[in-house]
């Protein structure tokens, strides 16, 4: 072979390598390009298959201005919708669903939720609008105690001078009463704690005063719920307004639906509305994580299957009848 053949022979295997290693690239890019392109429409699939099995969100266009009859919903953050799309908290979906029923009447439920309330505040919540408002509600659904293990303020379960919205005043008083409260080791080192740096309201979060594992502290509460509650039924007899107990969607207060079923056994016509674990666990093919927020709290999805279950509970209990004697 000559230097020419050589140069020839040697420019050929270059131009070889070449397009074999082009060839590689080329592979490689296309098999990335595959698996992403299959990733993106499995997930566009996944999305299409999760939004079509979950729980049908019942929007609602407008508030009707003057309706027929209303529904008052007080409590804290599970009744205000905290954290979910507007127009999407369990009162506004329950307005769309008593409105898509046959009733023949038309419905608005009134959202009076407030995010931190304790079960005092929101019975008073629900007693100053039965007294001030000209027309009486139908029903009121209250919903509140959770937050009763750091939020004391106006307790009606403390003598009237500790009744006020200074935490120093009832966190004294708690740590005086520590023993005749039953409450444990844990709140009573808190209470010492926090009696020594004096807290503002907004730094009290939950489980950071009352022990949320105490015995006596969730015994405390429970009687203090049943305070609450009892005083709003003695206000709602005077109008004949019927009142549904509304616990919460998750297991984490116990003392809260140990109350609510108490009260609702001692007066046959209150209803409990038992919403834990969004409707007795029956949210398959959903999973949990899929009804609430970051927070916890319920999202667009979880609020709409609380106001299936109330209205499910309304109808089962003929609660959405024209108003009639109730028994205390």
């Amino acid at each position: 072979m000559n230097a020419s053949e050589y140069q020839g022979a040697n420019h050929s295997s270059r131009k070889a390598k070449i397009a074999a290693k082009t060839r590689r690239y080329f592979l490689v890019i296309s098999i990335f390009l595959s698996i992403l392109l299959t990733c993106v429409f499995l997930w566009g699939l996944y999305r299409i298959l999760h939004v079509s099995v979950m729980p049908s969100v019942h929007k609602l266009t407008e508030m009707p201005k003057n309706p027929d009859e209303t529904i008052l919903c007080v409590g804290d953050g599970q009744t205000s919708g905290l954290g979910a799309p507007k127009g999407t908290d369990y009162p506004t979906q329950l307005t769309a669903i008593l409105n898509a029923s046959r009733t023949g009447r038309t419905w608005a439920a009134i959202n009076r939720g407030s995010s931190g309330l304790n079960s005092s505040e929101a019975a008073d919540a629900a007693i100053k609008f039965l007294t001030l408002a000209e027309k009486k509600p139908h029903l009121v659904i209250y919903n509140s105690g959770k937050t009763n293990l750091h939020n004391l303020t106006t307790a009606r379960i403390f003598p009237e001078k500790f009744r006020t919205k200074d935490p120093i005043d009832w966190i004294e008083h708690l740590s005086s009463k520590s023993e005749e409260y039953g409450f444990d080791s844990v709140t009573t080192s808190r209470l010492d704690s926090l009696k020594k740096h004096p807290p503002a309201y907004e730094d009290l979060q939950y489980d950071t005063v009352l022990d949320v594992k105490g015995r006596g502290e969730q015994e405390f509460v429970e009687r203090w719920i049943i305070a609450d509650v009892e005083t709003l039924l003695a206000e709602a007899g005077k109008t004949r307004t019927r009142v549904c107990l509304l616990n919460y969607w998750d297991t984490s207060t116990p003392w809260v639906d140990r109350a609510f079923q108490k009260v609702a056994q001692a007066h046959p016509d209150v209803i409990f509305i038992d919403v834990r674990l969004f409707g007795k666990g029956k949210t398959k093919p959903y999973s949990y994580e899929s009804l609430v927020q970051k927070s916890w709290n319920p999202n667009e999805y979880g609020f709409a299957l609380i106001a299936e279950a109330i209205y499910k509970e309304l109808v089962q209990n003929s609660a959405l009848r024209a108003t009639r004697e109730i028994k205390r």
